[in-house]
């Protein structure tokens, strides 16, 4: 009977059943029916996957984030039910109680203990509901300081600081107030932990110049324990988080929330931070009957009232604009150097008549002062008193901005009030509510005065907060900030992320967009590809200019359809300016390539040798860029897809891994060496944060890293803890090169038999593998070759293998899962080796197979080794089958 031999590569990874008798299609060779817990290699092998060791436990359900800011600069964001955490270094941020204390840190009743450093007009006092208010007039600073003792010099200390409303500049110093030797640094609105490390007695500054209303909620030092800052982000939330990082920033966004800024301001020094509007984007014209009417000018702390019932609890956070009739600019000054805003004027005649006021107690000279572009500025008078007075410049047709200013060396002493009132024109100020009062009162900082005290029907409210319609997605792209949602795009000022004026002049103004095609209530992700590609369930769409290679502008902005395939609400990850994306069946994994020609992004499916290989549904997906590339995807099940794809080589391996427990989370950081993976897994006891070994360090080496969830010693002894994560479970022990025993661990401990030096306990994971249907040409009973072996009787006779880091019996294989063999105990005249083989090429051994018409080969491993090419002799029946 005809006897052929073959030899098979790992590299083509499981394929769908529905391929399996299409050896007609050169990509169905060397191809698997399963391949679990292997790790195929482009250039051929499949090794045993590495193991994942355990770092430590989660704190329930979690979404993770990555942050780099560098290959050595790297952190894990933990987000769990209104927590954040940090891992750095595999090891999560902790915190640890000094002596030394800070007093009336609540501000409950009074701000005592804090020393008053007003400066001007600015006034640092206790607010009601126990805080310390810092009210700056621009030209007038708030601060408050406070020394606390040296009991712990020497000692890293943490200081929390909580802030709302507005920014604080903070200073941390050992020369007294006001000294910045230690830190110096603007906090804002937000939850605030600084480490430092002081020599002596230390003082911390807290201060506010800019005109609007700074609240400090609290001050305290962390004491002993794990690292945490709360967030607003529920476990609800957590598959809806959109992340992008510029720098120390990480930008988040979340359906149906405010976004907020992770930052870091130094390696162990975070923050949690409010998203805050400045000066957009807003909505459309009010056309109602409801006018708006502001308390004050400028200033923290004033009011906008509306003439009817308008306003909401979640208005917390929103800006509005209110266009005035008639322009009114005014300062309450202290100082030189400083003055009003300016007023525009226009016309001829009286309608150029400006309303002249400096009024004071004290002793300066006030300057009316003129400009042609509101920042070059001439002296027009010079007032040496109080003033009142109507002044026209009769110049006819002009377009010219005044101010009243106190230049230097012209005070000195008094304080005064500056004024200028000009009919004409209007003036667009900007408040930001701080707090809610009434369905018709809220309280504003004033980011930009106001022109006018008196009711407005022209005011703008901002788009995020109208309706509670927050973006849902965020990206960076092109030296601008991206926000998206409900239909609407968002690109801030250009390099300039927290500003989002759609009205500065010029290419760098904010875009702000509408999608109008498709379902586009639901936008799910951004990626900035060459072009930024908006996911919705409908289409991806690209953002782009209208003319190749040319930067995104306001003027120049488009937006184009893209294959309809749609896409699920799962962040989509990066390689070489190409993406990947779930398609909206939530099943199937997509390639967006662009295309120079069409310029435009093709979809390619990902999966067309292995359609069903993610039926189950995916959850999460990550990127691993070395050694090879592969994308790793969380299914719904608890299980985990990677494929390994090399463009090149024409490569695309589909594999299965799985461990004891449900893997809920995946996230990677980039490494010098191999990149590191980590899993959120969920096993009785609770959830763990596990990193799964490079592969070199998993190929039964002295210290052999193969073992999920395992656990690394140096000469621990014959008792071994540190367990407690893997109770009740059947553990396997390396130990000095070699398989030692497995245990079962009680108490988190196990007992060993001897004191090895080094030492890997961890959980036993099985690789399976089974070979699809043998394939390639058969010789016929004449010795003619036939175009296929379906359907025709044969039998596998003899397997062979050549492998690398072989652990002796770690390997078995045979006809099915139920019959299964070791290797021949003697090879090539010779005992097989009892230690790990960093090469193994021996003679091929029988095998126990049938002579039937689809006979496969099934091997099983649960120790180290690498398979380089497996060979085997088929034989074909040249009889038939009694009928």
């Amino acid at each position: 009977m005809p006897v052929n031999s073959y030899v098979n590569k790992f590299n083509r990874g499981e394929v769908d059943p529905a391929i399996q008798a299409r050896d007609d299609f050169n990509k169905f060779e060397n191809s698997a029916a399963l391949m679990s817990n292997w790790t195929p290699q482009r250039l051929g092998p499949m090794q045993y996957r590495a193991g994942s060791e355990y770092l430590g436990a989660a704190a329930g359900a979690t979404y993770m984030v990555p942050f780099v800011r560098s290959i050595e600069s790297t952190a894990l964001l933990e987000f769990s039910n209104n927590l954040l955490r940090l891992w750095v270094d595999d090891a999560l941020l902790a915190r640890t109680t000094v002596a030394t204390t800070i007093a009336n840190g609540t501000f409950t009743t009074t701000v005592a203990s804090w020393v008053d450093g007003d400066t001007g007009s600015g006034t640092s006092a206790w607010a009601t509901g126990g805080y310390m208010a810092l009210d700056g007039t621009g030209s007038g600073i708030a601060r408050r300081s406070q020394a606390f003792g040296s009991t712990a010099t020497g000692e890293e200390h943490t200081l929390r600081i909580v802030i709302r409303d507005a920014a604080v500049i903070v200073k941390l110093g050992t020369s007294g107030a006001n000294s910045e030797d230690l830190y110096v640094g603007e906090l804002g609105p937000g939850t605030h932990s600084l480490v430092f490390t002081p020599g002596g007695t230390v003082t911390l500054t807290l201060e506010n110049s800019k005109e609007v209303r700074a609240i400090v909620d609290s001050v305290a030092l962390e004491t002993t324990g794990t690292f945490s800052l709360p967030t607003t982000i529920a476990t609800a939330d957590l598959p809806n988080v959109r992340y992008a990082q510029s720098g120390d920033i990480i930008f988040i966004a979340v359906t149906g929330q405010p976004p907020i800024k992770i930052e870091r301001r130094g390696a162990t020094s975070w923050s949690v931070t409010t998203f805050n509007l400045e000066d957009g984007p807003f909505g459309t014209l009010n056309t109602g009957p409801i006018t708006l009417t502001a308390s004050a000018l400028s200033g923290g702390y004033q009011t906008i009232t509306a003439s009817a019932a308008y306003f909401k609890s979640t208005d917390v956070g929103a800006i509005f604009k209110l266009v005035s009739a008639g322009q009114v600019v005014t300062d309450i000054t202290t100082v030189e150097n400083d003055g009003t805003g300016s007023v525009r004027v226009v016309g001829v005649g009286t309608s150029r008549n400006i309303q002249v006021s400096a009024t004071g107690f004290g002793a300066a000279s006030v300057t009316l002062q003129q400009s042609t572009d509101d920042a070059t500025w001439v002296d027009v008078r010079v007032y040496g008193g109080n003033i009142v007075e109507t002044y026209n410049d009769a110049l006819d047709n002009s377009i010219l901005y005044y101010r009243l200013f106190i230049k230097t060396g012209d005070y000195t002493s008094g304080t005064f009030l500056l004024s200028l009132t000009y009919a004409g024109g209007a003036i667009e100020g900007i408040g930001h509510v701080t707090e809610y009062t009434s369905t018709t009162v809220v309280r504003v900082n004033i980011l930009e005065a106001f022109g006018s005290t008196d009711a407005t029907l022209n005011w703008y409210r901002d788009e995020w907060f109208k309706g509670e319609k927050y973006p849902n997605t965020v990206a960076m792209y092109e030296g601008r900030l991206w926000f998206s949602g409900s239909g609407r795009i968002f690109g801030s000022v250009s390099d300039s992320f927290f500003s989002f004026d759609t009205e500065l002049d010029g290419d760098s103004s904010a875009i702000a967009k509408t999608i109008a095609a498709g379902p586009t209530e639901t936008i799910n992700w951004l990626m900035p590809l060459n072009r930024l590609i908006v996911g919705m369930v409908g289409d991806e769409m690209s953002i782009r200019s209208n003319s190749f290679g040319a930067t995104l502008t306001p003027l120049n902005v488009n937006i184009k359809g893209g294959s309809s395939q749609g896409v699920a609400p799962i962040e989509p990850v990066m390689v070489s300016n190409r993406g990947y994306f779930v398609q909206r069946s939530g099943a199937r994994l997509y390639e967006l390539e662009y295309s120079p020609g069409q310029d435009s992004h093709e979809s390619i499916d990902m999966m067309t040798l292995n359609p069903s290989i993610c039926k189950e549904g995916i959850v999460r997906i990550a990127v691993t860029m070395q050694p090879d590339t592969r994308i790793h995807l969380v299914m719904a099940d608890g299980t985990m897809r990677s494929v390994l794809f090399n463009r090149i080589d024409d490569v695309l391996a589909w594999t299965r891994i799985e461990t004891d427990g449900t893997i809920e989370d995946i996230v990677v950081l980039p490494e010098t060496g191999q990149d590191a993976l980590y899993m959120l897994v969920s096993r009785t006891g609770g959830r763990f944060l596990e990193k799964f070994a490079p592969d070199d360090e998993a190929v039964g080496g002295t210290e052999s890293r193969h073992n999920d969830s395992h656990v690394r010693y140096t000469s621990p002894g014959t008792s071994i803890s540190g367990l407690t994560h893997l109770e009740g479970k059947t553990v396997h022990v390396w130990a000095d090169g070699q398989y030692r025993s497995s245990h079962t661990v009680s108490s988190g401990a196990i007992t060993v038999a001897s004191a090895w030096t080094t030492v890997v306990v961890g959980l036993e994971h099985i690789a399976s593998y089974n070979s699809s249907k043998v394939a390639g040409y058969m010789l016929s009973p004449t010795g003619v070759k036939t175009p296929t072996a379906l359907t025709r009787r044969k039998q596998i006779l003899n397997v062979g293998f050549v492998m690398s880091g072989y652990w002796p019996g770690s390997l078995t294989v045979g006809r099915d899962a139920s019959n299964l063999l070791s290797f021949p105990i003697i090879e090539n005249g010779a005992a097989a080796a009892t230690t790990t083989q960093t090469e193994y090429d021996e003679e091929q051994f029988p095998f126990n197979g049938d002579m039937i018409s689809d006979p496969r080969i099934h091997l099983r491993a649960n120790n180290p080794c690498t398979i380089l090419a497996m060979t085997y002799e088929v034989e074909e029946a040249t009889d038939r089958p009694a009928t």
